[in-house]
């Protein structure tokens, strides 16, 4: 699926579930700063940001960083 447009979290929360979009579709999406946090790592470990695997790193990254707040 192509994303086109504004999308809001839920919106595309949904379409992650749901298998419509990729974690790289969901990250290049997000908002202005998630967006430019996923670019600054793929670009930190030299890793294409637009590769699937690139997305579920930066997944796994972001979910332990998350992890760690709480």
């Amino acid at each position: 699926m192509k994303l086109k447009g504004f999308y809001n979290e839920g919106d595309l929360i949904n379409l992650l579930i749901d298998g419509d979009i990729t974690k790289v579709q969901y990250f290049l999406h997000h908002s202005k700063y998630k967006k430019e946090e996923y670019l600054s790592f793929c670009k930190e470990k030299g890793l294409n940001p637009k590769e699937i695997e690139s997305g579920e790193l930066f997944w796994n990254e972001d979910g332990l960083e998350e992890d760690k707040t709480y």
